[in-house]
């Protein structure tokens, strides 16, 4: 049997991992974080598809050993069945997010991985909602970087350049090994 949550989110679907660990709520929490995941499902994800169409979810609950497996900190909000992360094929992830800050309810937004783009070259939109106050915190986290900033970039631009940004340390060393290789190789030609 489908458990549906939303015309087009199931249980099945928003419990998916790629880790081969069963990843289904215990029969402890499975009507809490079956609500929970109704709610994210009904008034975020099903929106968002409804505005963008097909809508991939690449995780949202996340039991214990999947969230220790995959490296989530211990008070996810992955773990308590409020958020997902989720890309939309077809339309940029950056478009999609500020869609998202714009017109839906929302406790936490982040542009997470973000090279610009539909999300083919990586990066992902977590979402989260949860009953109660939501925060609307909106946040930017580079591809390649651990650290993150408030609000979305103002355009595929600035994220590029915060990614670079972020980046630099490892770009410099990449230059330095380039540079010390041309050096070589010009040393060896003479």
């Amino acid at each position: 049997m489908t458990t549906r949550l939303s015309k087009n989110f199931t249980l099945a679907e928003l419990t998916v991992t790629n880790t081969g660990i069963n990843n289904q709520p215990s029969f402890q929490e499975y009507d809490v974080i079956t609500d929970r995941l109704r709610r994210l499902s009904v008034n975020v994800l099903q929106k968002v598809r409804d505005r963008f169409g097909p809508t991939k979810v690449n995780s949202a609950f996340r039991n214990e050993e999947v969230n220790k497996k995959v490296g989530g900190v211990a008070n996810s909000q992955h773990r308590l069945g409020e958020a997902a992360d989720i890309w939309v094929p077809g339309h940029n992830l950056l478009t999609v997010a500020r869609w998202i800050e714009k017109n839906l309810n929302f406790d936490q937004l982040i542009l997470e991985n973000y090279v610009g783009g539909d999300g083919s070259r990586g990066g992902w939109i977590h979402v989260s909602y949860r009953q109660g106050k939501n925060r609307r915190q909106v946040l930017t986290k580079p591809k390649g970087t651990s650290s993150f900033s408030k609000g979305l970039p103002t355009s595929d631009a600035d994220a590029a350049v915060e990614t670079i940004e972020a980046n630099t340390g490892k770009l410099a060393a990449v230059a330095a090994g380039l540079g010390a290789v041309l050096v070589y190789m010009m040393r060896k030609r003479k």
